[in-house]
């Protein structure tokens, strides 16, 4: 189970390093380009489509609960 912090400069962290991985995400999407990610064994080239979508769904959901 993921422990939350309840300190508000951590909490003020998370979100910025959300709000920084969507954007690199989408831009690689939107540039058609490949980048590196860990599939948990393994680093993947590969273009983020469900990634990006994942990440912007779930900061929908927190923005508006």
């Amino acid at each position: 189970m993921k422990k939350t912090s309840r300190n508000p400069d951590t909490l003020l962290a998370h979100q910025a390093m959300n709000r920084a991985a969507l954007k690199v995400l989408q831009k690689a999407v939107a540039d058609k380009e490949p980048i590196p990610l860990w599939d948990g064994q393994k680093t993947v080239w590969k273009i983020p489509y469900a990634e990006a979508e994942q990440l912007a769904a779930q900061n929908a959901l927190k923005a508006h609960p």
